[in-house]
């Protein structure tokens, strides 16, 4: 790169539109990294063309549907991703001096967590610790992971395994999945692990592919998920319930989502033979950064006794953007 064009880089270069250039390599493309960022498309693209005139080049080619970052793209995404996380690193060590701002706790989760875990955990606390302010976003894994890294989100809420080397892991409660089934079907009244074999063939209501629940079921069921018949793909857990109460389809549906349905006989649930779908809920840091005062004391409340403190009765109200 010559040194006219280095110069014309790096004064276009912003956090905001490095954000934009991660989101749609990681969504893949510019309508999903719109919607995500609540920003027009033609906005997203403006951005993008923006980026790619700096650089001399273009950044991004699609491939079988996908947006896919060119050599320079990948260059820009590597360097992008290192940049945020030292502007979050950087807004964190801010935040912890400035005593006001350390009772304020941002969180970023996938939507099981947040609806079925978090929003009854974040409203305990806030009972008992009024004091501090706690902010949840709610998103896919990969937005969740985004907001983590750039800073914008203090820690992460997430189900299942999460391999990334510069986020430190700690798991706090195990959950399971079951197989739910219409509260009249004949399997639904048996006892004992069901045979994959004996419902392969069923019609399954699914998790978008972005989601942390659709991600673990990949990874357990392995081929068997591949040979699934999937006609609806839903965010909502409560829209998968209904659609499973219907008779649209079965689902593997967490224990937390389960307990209603199952309490009021609208669905009957079952294990797999031979299938472990027991799986961790995780709270997620950047990786060697100390926490402010009020994550530390967030992350020791759900460590202390979550079973207990998930029974208590809900008095505080959740804050949600």
């Amino acid at each position: 790169m010559n040194r006219s064009r280095y110069d014309e880089l790096v004064s276009t270069l912003s956090c905001t539109l490095m954000r934009t250039f991660v989101r749609v390599v990681e969504l893949g493309g510019v309508t999903r990294a719109a919607e995500s960022l609540h920003l027009a498309q033609s906005a997203v693209s403006a951005q993008m063309a923006t980026l790619a005139q700096a650089v001399g080049g273009n950044l991004v080619v699609r491939r079988e549907g996908r947006l896919i970052p060119t050599e320079a793209g990948a260059q820009l995404y590597q360097t992008s991703i290192e940049v945020l996380a030292r502007v979050g690193a950087l807004d964190t060590r801010l935040r912890a001096a400035t005593s006001e701002r350390t009772r304020i706790v941002r969180l970023a989760c996938t939507r099981t967590v947040c609806d079925r875990m978090l929003a009854h955990a974040v409203a305990l606390f806030g009972r008992r610790f009024p004091e501090v302010t706690v902010v949840v976003e709610s998103s896919t894994v990969r937005e969740a992971l985004l907001r983590l890294r750039d800073g914008r989100a203090d820690m992460m809420f997430v189900e299942g395994f999460l391999d990334e080397p510069e986020i430190e892991v700690t798991p706090f409660h195990v959950d399971r999945l079951y197989l739910a089934l219409p509260a009249g079907d004949p399997l639904a009244a048996g006892e004992g692990a069901l045979d994959f074999e004996a419902v392969a063939d069923r019609p399954f209501i699914m998790q978008p592919r972005d989601s942390g629940t659709r991600r673990f079921l990949e990874e357990r069921l392995q081929d068997r998920f591949t040979r699934l018949t999937i006609p609806l793909q839903l965010e909502s857990n409560d829209a998968i319930v209904t659609c499973v109460e219907e008779g649209l389809g079965l689902a593997f549906l967490s224990e937390a989502v389960l307990a209603g349905p199952l309490a009021q006989g609208t669905l009957g649930a079952r294990t797999i033979a031979g299938l472990d779908l027991s799986r961790q809920f995780a709270a997620a840091l950047r990786r060697g950064e100390r926490p402010s005062d009020g994550v530390r004391l967030f992350l020791e409340f759900l460590r202390s006794d979550y079973d207990r403190n998930r029974r208590e009765p809900v008095a505080a109200p959740l804050v949600m953007k």
